[in-house]
């Protein structure tokens, strides 16, 4: 069959599973062709060459030494986008790869946990049991910043995302419900036209209501 015959009965499998069987359906990475037959993309918020190596099988290992095309690229606040979300953040979910998670690498938690704020996109976690007992509380203060406004926003549209600053490091968006997240990926402080102050690493949300943690 040709190319785009081949598109049409794979998104028709996917019709079957989503509409027919009445389940929740997925893929891994993502395609806007398949967005009007899916709840959620396992993956679309991590680039593909950006990625730990090795990432879709050793998904389990904490990786400590950062490499550099990760920091730059796939958690890197000048040059990211959110131009996916843009688009489509009413219509799927999106979400990190399963090799590279929220916790994956520590020193880029914080910016992570930002980034799924900031796009109103749930995190993604991976852990044994051990690593839970010793870092409890820190899982909970991802949650609690990376959640809120997925929640308040999961069907809503991304209105727009901009830079508040000439070097990009405090971005804001603003969803098509009111809700407003600005977060400073920078390492100083920042004053918000209200007077709040934005510490580095810091995130502040106006229109959640009862979506707060």
């Amino acid at each position: 069959m040709t190319r785009s015959e081949s598109r049409h009965w794979k998104m028709e499998l996917l019709r079957f599973v989503s509409e027919t069987c009445g389940l929740v359906c997925g893929s891994e990475t993502g395609h806007e062709a398949a967005v009007p037959y899916v709840h959620y993309f396992e993956g679309m918020l991590s680039l593909g060459p950006y990625r730990v190596p090795d990432s879709g099988r050793r998904m389990a290992d904490i990786v400590e030494e950062v490499p550099q095309r990760v920091a730059k690229f796939q958690t890197g606040h000048f040059y990211r986008l959110p131009l996916w979300e843009l688009v489509y953040h009413d219509c799927v979910v999106g979400q990190w790869y399963w090799g590279d998670y929220n916790n994956k690498l520590p020193s880029l938690w914080d910016r992570r946990d930002l980034f799924n704020a900031l796009y109103g996109t749930p995190p993604m976690f991976m852990f044994r049991r051990e690593q839970w007992e010793q870092q409890r509380e820190r899982f909970v203060r991802s949650y609690r910043t990376a959640t809120p406004v997925a929640r308040a926003t999961g069907y809503v549209e991304m209105l727009s995302h901009r830079w508040l600053t000439d070097d990009r490091t405090v971005q804001q968006t603003e969803f098509a419900n009111g809700v407003v997240v600005t977060v400073n990926f920078g390492d100083r402080p920042y004053r918000l036209d209200d007077g709040t102050e934005l510490e580095p690493l810091g995130h502040h949300w106006v229109g959640l209501g009862d979506a707060l943690p």
